[in-house]
């Protein structure tokens, strides 16, 4: 009966240690000339019902994250798409230059339109959903002609 209790606990404690796909934080990816890339999640607070999953910046800033994404070399004529999982209710963008100076970019139907000057730009994507879940995503190019 004892072995029976041990054996039975322990199954119930690998199952309840297994992780669950459906209670991580969505990916984001950026299409690029039909190929996409993961962006890099900078942060995140994702609530699935009554489980909330915290991942905060830890005091890096958004270059240090950026640093994990291999720049992506674009020219000025490609288009950048934003897929999240999970379909969120907002996303703002923002775009860093090389001096660090920032813009508010819309991303309209998920596409960002590129800056007209080329050159190194951060982005960072910031997707809400309704119930208060938050992901913060960082990716960086060089824009060239």
């Amino acid at each position: 009966m004892k072995k029976s209790f041990i054996f039975l606990l322990s199954i119930l404690l690998l199952v309840a240690c297994q992780s669950n796909e459906e209670t991580r934080a969505p990916i984001g990816e950026v299409l690029i000339d039909n190929k996409n890339y993961q962006m890099i999640d900078a942060g995140h607070e994702w609530i699935d019902g009554n489980l909330t999953m915290r991942a905060p910046r830890l005091g890096k800033s958004l270059y240090e994250y950026a640093s994990n994404f291999e720049t992506l070399t674009i020219s000025k004529d490609s288009e950048l798409i934003l897929e999240i999982e999970k379909n969120p209710d907002t996303i703002s963008v923002q775009q860093y230059n090389i001096d660090g100076e920032m813009e508010i970019v819309n991303a309209i139907n998920n596409k960002i339109s590129l800056p007209s000057v080329e050159g190194y730009y951060l982005y960072e994507v910031v997707a809400q959903w309704e119930n208060g879940s938050m992901v913060t995503f960082v990716f960086d190019i060089e824009l060239i002609n």
